[in-house]
């Protein structure tokens, strides 16, 4: 009995890492349009992108949300701080089709536009684009 308990407790533990390993995997890979927004508290500058396609993006089928959605702000972060010198908050924002991503697009920059004292900087996709990270 003592020589089948280590296998058993093995065979249980490799079946556990398994299951882990799947539903770490994303669920579904689809293309996806998002665009990047930046601030910064000490500065009255905000910084957007243009509404860009990412193709093959992990989308988690259950919640819809983007997987790695910290790679692509943290994309934005950097480019900002090498070509800035300060740093920046960054999010993305995304949406299946182009027509809701530009939406929200307009809202944004509607929405910043209307704050007074803040200056919309927009990022040409000649200047910055994001990278699908691997």
């Amino acid at each position: 009995m003592k020589a089948v308990f280590p296998y058993i407790l093995m065979l249980c533990l490799s079946l556990l890492g398994m299951t882990k390993a799947m539903a770490a995997q994303p669920d579904k890979m689809r293309d996806v349009y998002m665009f990047g927004f930046a601030t910064d508290l000490n500065d009255s500058t905000v910084f957007m992108t243009s509404v860009v396609k990412i193709n093959g993006a992990a989308v988690n089928k259950k919640t819809g949300f983007l997987e790695q959605r910290s790679h692509y702000s943290a994309q934005l972060k950097q480019f900002l701080e090498h070509s800035t010198k300060t740093s920046y908050t960054c999010t993305v924002v995304y949406a299946n089709s182009r027509k809701e991503a530009e939406r929200q697009y307009i809202a944004m920059r509607k929405h910043w536009n209307k704050q007074s004292g803040y200056v919309v900087r927009e990022l040409a996709e000649s200047d910055f684009t994001f990278v699908n990270p691997e």
